[in-house]
């Protein structure tokens, strides 16, 4: 008992203490509040009329700012006008240019279409067809037509030399011009079989012939290109025609004992 009155008393001693330490660190916060509060108060109250004036400014600002962006809005519109604008022009120019390729490419197949018809024009003159049906190469399809529309409009007989010519016309072009987008090689399936065998037609067929060979002999000739070419006609037989015609030809007979091409 006696040690645990010692202890309590210890005990006691200390409590008291502590209690005193506390005290005196409360009064030591509170000094320091009080001396914080005093210095805070004259450090900032020199400043608070400039801090209202900056919030003033501030608030100032924030609202020129919001007129200024507003005023911003049409200049931005404007600027993305001028950058379509500019977008525009571009494509302007670049449509431009393609017009301008595109009526060159025209020009160059006008004139291209002009030499084509010249050369069928020569053509249809040589064979001196009947009733002269006026045979030309329609701008629109390409195509070979008569003064009354459709091939269909003549005889088969002038319809099949004006087919042929239109195809003459074809490759002696490629011939003299050296254009290697038109094929070289010409084949024609029964043109005296096709005109007929009255004696007009026999006139038509010969002539028929003989310029065909003179002319594509002329253009074969008279090209500095030198094109390689191939021009077969397959016929029952052949029209009469000059020994120097006959030898620009180069004659295959079959028969029904001998009927493959050697």
């Amino acid at each position: 008992m006696q040690a645990a009155e010692v202890a309590l008393a210890t005990a006691e001693q200390r409590a008291v203490e502590a209690a005193k330490a506390a005290g005196e660190a409360q009064e030591a916060l509170a000094q320091a509040r009080a001396e914080l509060e005093e210095r805070t108060r004259l450090e900032i109250g020199p400043l608070a009329g400039q801090i209202e004036q900056l919030s003033a400014a501030h608030a100032g600002a924030r609202t020129r700012t919001g007129m200024l962006e507003r005023q911003l809005d049409p200049h931005r519109r404007l600027l993305e006008l001028h950058r379509a604008l500019r977008a525009a022009e571009e494509e302007l120019r670049a449509v431009r240019e393609d017009i301008k390729t595109r009526k060159n490419l025209l020009s160059g197949r006008k004139a291209t279409l002009g030499e084509i018809e010249e050369q069928f024009e020569a053509i249809i003159g040589g064979l001196s067809l009947p009733n002269e049906p006026g045979a030309r190469i329609d701008h629109n399809s390409l195509l070979p037509k008569v003064r009354a529309g459709k091939l269909t409009k003549v005889g088969h007989g002038v319809r099949t030399a004006i087919n042929v010519a239109y195809r003459m016309t074809f490759l002696s072009y490629a011939l003299v011009t050296g254009v290697t987008d038109l094929p070289s090689l010409l084949i024609i399936d029964s043109p005296r079989k096709n005109v007929g065998y009255g004696s007009e037609d026999q006139q038509l067929i010969a002539r028929l012939y003989a310029h065909f060979l003179d002319h594509i002999a002329g253009a074969r000739s008279g090209t500095p290109h030198g094109r390689p070419h191939q021009v077969i006609i397959v016929d029952n037989d052949l029209p009469s025609l000059p020994a120097r015609l006959r030898r620009q030809m180069h004659v295959i007979e079959l028969t029904r004992d001998d009927p493959l091409v050697p």
